[in-house]
């Protein structure tokens, strides 16, 4: 039957006000079918196979995150605003 057919099925009960019927299948679709269908054909390989290429990957999402960071600190101080604690005021 496919998503499609689930989409019309979904799209005709809630045409006809079946609510609880429309959202049973749109939680099937959400949860089952779309998930599934994004790894079709997918073959599951073990972590260790690809180590070098994980542990690139986390170095390099680290790195890239603080520099992205840095730049963002920088463009706000390019601003003129800072970064300083906030003083309390005794009521």
């Amino acid at each position: 039957m496919g998503i499609f057919g689930f989409w019309v099925i979904a799209k005709f009960f809630g045409n006809m006000k079946k609510f609880k019927q429309a959202e049973f299948v749109s939680t099937v679709i959400a949860k089952g079918f779309e998930v599934g269908y994004n790894f079709f054909k997918v073959e599951g390989t073990s972590a260790r196979s690809k180590a070098g290429i994980l542990i690139f990957a986390m170095i390099f999402y680290v790195v890239y995150m603080l520099w992205y960071g840095v730049a963002i600190l920088w463009l706000f101080e390019g601003f003129g605003m800072e970064m300083k604690a906030g003083v309390k005021k005794e009521v």
